[in-house]
């Protein structure tokens, strides 16, 4: 059996050796730490721990309107046309019938719309 997964990096072989205890017993801390060192980051440091403002800023209207549909009964469903590659946003009941289609362009009017009338 194989696994699908591949090295980050360079191959195994090539790994640095996992940390060993010099002197019998090693505490998981230091066994922690000097493993940490030796590893590189799998992470790019210069990625924000949460969105920009700006993107915080635009989530508050539609997180509202998402709660509004919800107290009203309705839900959005969005897929995407395989054959066409367009949008399709589905307006459903609480029962997952379906109520209403939209398209983009009316989708984005509707939460205009909403955002600024109430």
């Amino acid at each position: 059996m194989s696994s699908p997964m591949l090295p980050i990096e360079g191959s195994p072989e090539a790994a640095a050796p996992l940390p060993t205890p010099s002197r019998g017993q090693i505490s998981a801390r230091s066994f922690r730490s000097e493993l940490a060192a030796q590893q590189p980051l799998l992470c790019d440091e210069s990625f924000p721990s949460s969105p920009p403002q700006e993107v915080l800023d635009q989530i508050r209207p539609a997180q509202k309107i998402y709660h509004e549909l919800r107290a009203e009964g309705h839900q959005l469903h969005f897929s995407t046309d395989r054959s066409s590659g367009r949008i399709t946003i589905e307006v459903k009941d609480r029962d997952g019938r379906l109520v209403r289609t939209l398209s983009p362009s009316e989708a984005a009017d509707l939460a205009t719309e909403k955002a600024g009338g109430r």
